[in-house]
């Protein structure tokens, strides 16, 4: 089973306010392709503002180098309203597409971007509205849906995922697991029990002292996690998303060949846990 690496790996502008990407996702190919990484999730941003030459480039790059997308992230915001949710929704929408003709089977999303806690009730109709309405798209497209267990989102903690998934009602969500905590492997193992019928998708992030690390080096005890997977059976979708060094104060920072490298690290500890698991093999 492949392992995927999450082309937000290699984005130092991930977390600034308009999420400009510094490498266009066609320039990352050859090194991912380099580094053995033939299967990628791909972030939102690295699609959703190319026109559509500078796209169907990519797809024909992607295919040169034997490289899938099988996963696209999106991060909606699902409460909007009015003008706003119709700018939202058009986005999306064509996000989605992008996705479908990238050969993605599954759309990983934020469920909204904002906390569980902090919608009124119409906000929250709206968002369970919305987010129905982006699970049917991808269903249209071939393809599914998973939610990812994250602070600030509507699956900020496991009632809060288990009701979101139990309001949208399809059987065409389910959940992208990810520790609510890095630090502390026993509430990991059980959060991933409680929802591990609707895990179809894993990240994965090494965290130690609160900065990135090698998985092998995190805080958390991922063999521990592991065989959890193993005894529950998941047979799902195994996706590094940051990694060691992917961090850095400005972009031009960011040195592609040492984070693919410290990659490369992780995928192999990921198999060899994988393997002893029987998850996926």
């Amino acid at each position: 089973m492949p392992i995927l690496l999450n082309s937000i790996a290699l984005e130092p502008n991930r977390w600034t306010a308009d999420k400009t990407p510094f490498y266009a996702l066609e320039d990352l190919l050859e090194p991912c392709a380099g580094a053995g990484f033939h299967h990628l999730e791909v972030w939102q941003y690295h699609l959703t503002a190319l026109r559509t030459d500078a796209f169907e480039r990519l797809v024909e790059a992607a295919e040169a180098r034997s490289i899938a997308c099988p996963i696209v992230g999106l991060y909606p915001q699902f409460h909007l309203a009015g003008d706003a949710w119709l700018k939202e929704q058009r986005r999306l929408q064509r996000t989605v597409g992008y996705a479908a003709r990238l050969g993605a089977r599954r759309v990983k999303l934020f469920a909204g971007m904002r906390a569980s806690g902090d919608l009124d009730a119409d906000a929250r109709r709206r968002s369970i509205a919305a987010a129905r309405e982006l699970v049917e798209w991808a269903h249209w497209h071939g393809m599914d849906v998973t939610a990812e267990t994250h602070a600030n989102t509507l699956c900020d903690s496991v009632p809060a995922a288990a009701r979101f998934l139990e309001e949208v009602g399809s059987p065409h969500l389910g959940l992208c697991f990810q520790p609510y905590d890095f630090t502390d492997t026993p509430r990991a193992v059980a959060d991933f029990e409680a929802l591990h019928e609707h895990v179809r998708h894993i990240h994965f992030q090494g965290r130690k002292n609160d900065a990135m690390a090698f998985l092998e080096e995190a805080d958390i005890d991922y063999p521990a996690l592991f065989r959890a997977f193993g005894e529950r059976g998941f047979q799902g979708d195994l996706s590094i998303e940051f990694v060691k060094d992917c961090v850095v104060d400005r972009p031009e920072q960011l040195d592609l060949d040492l984070v693919l490298g410290n990659a490369q690290r992780d995928r192999r500890f990921v198999e060899e846990l994988a393997q002893g698991a029987g998850v996926g093999f």
